[in-house]
Protein backbone atom coordinates (compact mmCIF):
# COMPACT_ATOMS: atom_id res chain seq x y z
CA UNK A 1 0.00 0.00 0.00
CA UNK A 2 2.73 2.41 0.86
CA UNK A 3 4.42 1.34 -2.41
CA UNK A 4 1.40 2.22 -4.34
CA UNK A 5 0.81 5.18 -2.50
CA UNK A 6 4.47 6.46 -3.29
CA UNK A 7 4.13 5.44 -7.32
CA UNK A 8 0.86 7.80 -7.34
CA UNK A 9 2.40 10.43 -6.12
CA UNK A 10 5.27 10.36 -7.71
CA UNK A 11 3.47 10.15 -11.03
CA UNK A 12 1.01 12.90 -10.40
CA UNK A 13 4.24 14.82 -9.35
CA UNK A 14 5.55 14.55 -12.77
CA UNK A 15 2.20 15.17 -14.53
CA UNK A 16 2.85 18.30 -13.00
CA UNK A 17 5.60 19.10 -13.83
CA UNK A 18 4.96 17.90 -17.57
CA UNK A 19 2.00 20.27 -17.44
CA UNK A 20 4.01 23.21 -16.17
CA UNK A 21 6.77 22.73 -18.62
CA UNK A 22 4.18 22.81 -21.17
CA UNK A 23 2.47 26.19 -19.91
CA UNK A 24 5.31 27.41 -19.69
CA UNK A 25 6.59 26.65 -23.12
CA UNK A 26 2.68 28.11 -24.36
CA UNK A 27 4.24 31.22 -23.04
CA UNK A 28 7.24 31.44 -25.42
CA UNK A 29 6.27 33.05 -28.34
CA UNK A 30 4.04 36.20 -26.10
CA UNK A 31 6.68 39.23 -26.82
CA UNK A 32 5.77 41.51 -23.32
CA UNK A 33 8.34 43.98 -24.44
CA UNK A 34 6.21 45.78 -26.71
CA UNK A 35 5.86 48.93 -25.47
CA UNK A 36 3.79 50.26 -27.19
CA UNK A 37 0.92 47.10 -26.10
CA UNK A 38 1.72 47.85 -22.34
CA UNK A 39 1.17 51.63 -22.96
CA UNK A 40 -2.19 51.05 -24.58
CA UNK A 41 -3.25 48.16 -21.49
CA UNK A 42 -2.06 50.23 -19.19
CA UNK A 43 -4.52 53.50 -19.84
CA UNK A 44 -7.19 51.26 -20.81
CA UNK A 45 -7.35 49.30 -17.12
CA UNK A 46 -10.27 51.22 -15.51
CA UNK A 47 -9.80 53.97 -13.01
CA UNK A 48 -11.00 53.62 -9.25
CA UNK A 49 -14.31 54.51 -8.35
CA UNK A 50 -15.22 57.58 -6.52
CA UNK A 51 -16.18 56.56 -4.16
CA UNK A 52 -14.47 53.52 -3.52
CA UNK A 53 -16.96 50.32 -2.64
CA UNK A 54 -15.28 47.43 -3.59
CA UNK A 55 -11.33 46.97 -3.98
CA UNK A 56 -9.35 48.32 -7.17
CA UNK A 57 -6.97 45.72 -7.67
CA UNK A 58 -4.33 45.70 -10.75
CA UNK A 59 -1.45 43.04 -11.04
CA UNK A 60 1.48 41.89 -13.25
CA UNK A 61 -0.53 38.84 -13.87
CA UNK A 62 -3.77 40.77 -14.86
CA UNK A 63 -1.89 42.98 -16.96
CA UNK A 64 -0.40 39.96 -18.73
CA UNK A 65 -3.80 38.39 -19.34
CA UNK A 66 -4.64 41.69 -21.47
CA UNK A 67 -2.44 40.58 -24.27
CA UNK A 68 -4.02 39.22 -27.06
CA UNK A 69 -1.75 36.14 -27.54
CA UNK A 70 -1.72 34.65 -24.31
CA UNK A 71 -2.64 30.87 -24.98
CA UNK A 72 -5.36 28.95 -23.10
CA UNK A 73 -2.90 26.42 -22.13
CA UNK A 74 -0.19 29.15 -20.65
CA UNK A 75 -2.70 31.24 -18.88
CA UNK A 76 -3.04 29.47 -15.30
CA UNK A 77 0.74 30.15 -14.94
CA UNK A 78 0.61 33.72 -14.78
CA UNK A 79 -1.50 33.79 -11.44
CA UNK A 80 2.32 33.54 -10.21
CA UNK A 81 2.98 36.93 -11.63
CA UNK A 82 0.49 38.76 -9.22
CA UNK A 83 3.10 38.02 -5.85
CA UNK A 84 5.66 39.85 -7.83
CA UNK A 85 3.78 42.83 -9.04
CA UNK A 86 -0.02 43.86 -7.61
CA UNK A 87 -1.42 46.99 -6.39
CA UNK A 88 -4.63 46.95 -4.16
CA UNK A 89 -7.00 48.84 -2.07
CA UNK A 90 -9.96 49.94 -0.81
CA UNK A 91 -12.44 50.11 2.34
CA UNK A 92 -10.81 47.44 3.91
CA UNK A 93 -7.00 47.97 3.53
CA UNK A 94 -4.42 48.19 0.98
CA UNK A 95 -2.03 45.78 -0.13
CA UNK A 96 1.07 45.71 -2.51
CA UNK A 97 2.51 42.31 -4.25
CA UNK A 98 1.72 38.87 -1.98
CA UNK A 99 0.76 41.38 0.85
CA UNK A 100 -2.14 43.45 2.20
CA UNK A 101 -2.79 45.71 5.48
CA UNK A 102 -6.05 46.32 6.98
CA UNK A 103 -6.90 50.13 7.53
CA UNK A 104 -7.33 50.15 11.26
CA UNK A 105 -4.09 48.54 11.65
CA UNK A 106 -1.92 51.01 8.94
CA UNK A 107 -0.27 53.81 10.89
CA UNK A 108 1.47 56.34 7.80
CA UNK A 109 1.92 55.96 4.46
CA UNK A 110 5.32 57.19 3.22
CA UNK A 111 6.30 58.22 -0.46
CA UNK A 112 9.30 59.02 -2.29
CA UNK A 113 10.11 60.88 -5.98
CA UNK A 114 8.79 58.05 -8.75
CA UNK A 115 12.65 58.93 -10.08
CA UNK A 116 13.95 57.33 -6.70
CA UNK A 117 11.79 54.35 -6.63
CA UNK A 118 12.12 53.65 -10.10
CA UNK A 119 16.13 53.50 -9.92
CA UNK A 120 18.67 50.93 -11.23
CA UNK A 121 19.13 49.29 -7.57
CA UNK A 122 15.19 48.99 -7.57
CA UNK A 123 15.21 47.05 -10.99
CA UNK A 124 18.33 44.54 -10.20
CA UNK A 125 16.46 43.84 -6.52
CA UNK A 126 13.68 42.86 -8.36
CA UNK A 127 14.80 41.12 -11.06
CA UNK A 128 16.55 38.66 -7.92
CA UNK A 129 13.11 38.52 -6.48
CA UNK A 130 11.68 36.86 -9.04
CA UNK A 131 14.43 34.67 -9.89
CA UNK A 132 13.75 33.74 -5.95
CA UNK A 133 9.78 33.80 -6.32
CA UNK A 134 9.00 31.12 -8.79
CA UNK A 135 9.46 27.62 -7.55
CA UNK A 136 11.91 25.18 -8.93
CA UNK A 137 9.61 23.52 -11.79
CA UNK A 138 10.28 22.46 -15.18
CA UNK A 139 9.79 25.72 -17.30
CA UNK A 140 11.11 28.09 -14.37
CA UNK A 141 13.36 29.90 -16.30
CA UNK A 142 11.08 30.76 -19.03
CA UNK A 143 8.79 31.74 -16.68
CA UNK A 144 11.06 34.20 -15.00
CA UNK A 145 11.96 35.49 -17.89
CA UNK A 146 8.53 36.07 -19.42
CA UNK A 147 8.03 38.55 -15.70
CA UNK A 148 10.70 40.55 -15.62
CA UNK A 149 10.29 40.99 -19.55
CA UNK A 150 6.76 42.39 -18.64
CA UNK A 151 7.82 43.94 -15.26
CA UNK A 152 10.71 45.92 -17.47
CA UNK A 153 8.26 47.17 -20.13
CA UNK A 154 6.10 48.20 -17.82
CA UNK A 155 8.62 50.61 -15.45
CA UNK A 156 10.03 52.04 -19.10
CA UNK A 157 6.95 53.24 -20.09
CA UNK A 158 6.35 55.00 -16.82
CA UNK A 159 9.82 56.57 -16.91
CA UNK A 160 8.98 57.42 -20.56
CA UNK A 161 5.87 58.69 -20.43
CA UNK A 162 6.38 61.12 -17.23
CA UNK A 163 6.47 64.00 -19.70
CA UNK A 164 5.95 67.35 -18.78
CA UNK A 165 5.17 66.22 -15.08
CA UNK A 166 9.48 65.39 -14.47
CA UNK A 167 9.88 61.92 -12.40
CA UNK A 168 11.52 63.40 -9.36
CA UNK A 169 8.14 65.89 -9.17
CA UNK A 170 5.71 62.89 -8.70
CA UNK A 171 5.80 61.32 -5.55
CA UNK A 172 4.20 57.04 -4.99
CA UNK A 173 3.33 55.30 -1.93
CA UNK A 174 7.30 53.68 -1.21
CA UNK A 175 6.36 51.63 2.38
CA UNK A 176 3.64 51.01 4.83
CA UNK A 177 4.06 51.47 8.29
CA UNK A 178 1.56 49.21 10.26
CA UNK A 179 0.93 47.68 13.24
CA UNK A 180 2.32 43.99 13.71
CA UNK A 181 2.97 41.49 16.42
CA UNK A 182 2.22 42.83 20.01
CA UNK A 183 2.05 46.12 18.51
CA UNK A 184 4.90 46.69 16.95
CA UNK A 185 5.66 48.23 13.63
CA UNK A 186 6.11 46.70 10.44
CA UNK A 187 7.01 47.99 6.93
CA UNK A 188 5.47 46.83 4.22
CA UNK A 189 7.35 47.92 1.07
CA UNK A 190 5.99 48.97 -2.49
CA UNK A 191 7.01 46.84 -5.27
CA UNK A 192 8.55 47.82 -8.67
CA UNK A 193 5.46 47.36 -10.16
CA UNK A 194 2.83 49.24 -7.97
CA UNK A 195 5.38 52.19 -8.07
CA UNK A 196 5.69 51.97 -11.93
CA UNK A 197 1.60 51.87 -12.19
CA UNK A 198 0.93 54.61 -9.68
CA UNK A 199 3.84 56.49 -11.61
CA UNK A 200 1.96 55.91 -14.94
CA UNK A 201 -1.95 56.83 -13.47
CA UNK A 202 -1.95 59.84 -11.69
CA UNK A 203 -5.72 58.89 -11.21
CA UNK A 204 -4.72 55.92 -9.16
CA UNK A 205 -2.37 57.43 -7.51
CA UNK A 206 -4.96 59.96 -6.05
CA UNK A 207 -7.35 57.67 -4.94
CA UNK A 208 -5.11 55.98 -3.20
CA UNK A 209 -4.07 58.75 -1.61
CA UNK A 210 -7.76 59.70 -0.60
CA UNK A 211 -8.76 56.45 0.60
CA UNK A 212 -5.98 56.70 3.01
CA UNK A 213 -6.91 60.06 3.99
CA UNK A 214 -10.86 58.20 4.13
CA UNK A 215 -9.27 55.91 7.19
CA UNK A 216 -7.56 59.05 9.51
CA UNK A 217 -3.87 57.54 8.10
CA UNK A 218 -1.67 60.09 6.98
CA UNK A 219 0.18 60.25 3.36
CA UNK A 220 3.85 62.05 3.69
CA UNK A 221 7.28 61.90 2.46
CA UNK A 222 10.06 59.45 3.89
CA UNK A 223 11.85 61.62 6.54
CA UNK A 224 14.98 59.64 6.92
CA UNK A 225 15.75 58.67 3.63
CA UNK A 226 17.36 61.15 1.33
CA UNK A 227 16.07 61.36 -2.10
CA UNK A 228 18.01 61.78 -5.23
CA UNK A 229 15.38 63.04 -7.11
CA UNK A 230 16.19 66.33 -4.97
CA UNK A 231 19.29 66.93 -6.65
CA UNK A 232 18.12 66.89 -9.74
CA UNK A 233 16.72 70.78 -9.21
CA UNK A 234 19.67 72.18 -9.23
CA UNK A 235 21.35 70.40 -12.20
CA UNK A 236 18.27 69.73 -15.03
CA UNK A 237 20.72 67.08 -16.65
CA UNK A 238 21.23 65.10 -13.88
CA UNK A 239 17.89 63.54 -14.44
CA UNK A 240 18.43 63.01 -18.21
CA UNK A 241 21.88 61.12 -16.75
CA UNK A 242 19.94 58.89 -14.70
CA UNK A 243 17.42 57.90 -17.09
CA UNK A 244 19.58 57.12 -19.41
CA UNK A 245 21.12 55.20 -17.25
CA UNK A 246 18.08 53.34 -16.55
CA UNK A 247 17.71 52.68 -19.97
CA UNK A 248 20.65 51.22 -20.48
CA UNK A 249 20.13 48.86 -17.04
CA UNK A 250 16.46 47.62 -18.61
CA UNK A 251 18.81 46.74 -21.77
CA UNK A 252 21.24 44.65 -20.29
CA UNK A 253 18.76 42.71 -18.21
CA UNK A 254 16.47 42.62 -20.78
CA UNK A 255 19.55 40.74 -23.45
CA UNK A 256 20.11 38.89 -20.05
CA UNK A 257 16.41 37.38 -19.55
CA UNK A 258 16.37 36.76 -23.53
CA UNK A 259 19.84 34.23 -23.65
CA UNK A 260 17.98 32.46 -20.64
CA UNK A 261 15.01 32.22 -22.81
CA UNK A 262 17.17 30.74 -25.39
CA UNK A 263 19.01 28.39 -23.07
CA UNK A 264 15.82 27.13 -22.21
CA UNK A 265 15.03 26.85 -25.28
CA UNK A 266 18.04 24.62 -26.36
CA UNK A 267 17.60 22.85 -23.24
Amino acid sequence: MELDDRLRRGLSGAAEAAASAREALALAGVVFSDGRWVRSALGAVPAPADPLTEPWVFSLGALARLHTRIPEIGAKLLDHFDGVGAVRFGPEGVGFDDARVGWPDVRRIHTRSALAMLGVDALDREVDRIRGFFPPVPGRRRLVAKAAELLLAVVLVAVEDAGEEALEDITVPSHVVHRGLFGREKVLPVGLFAAAVLTHRADVRAALTAEAAAHGVPVSPHPAVPDPGSASAEDPSATAVRLGILRDRVDAISRSLADADADADAG
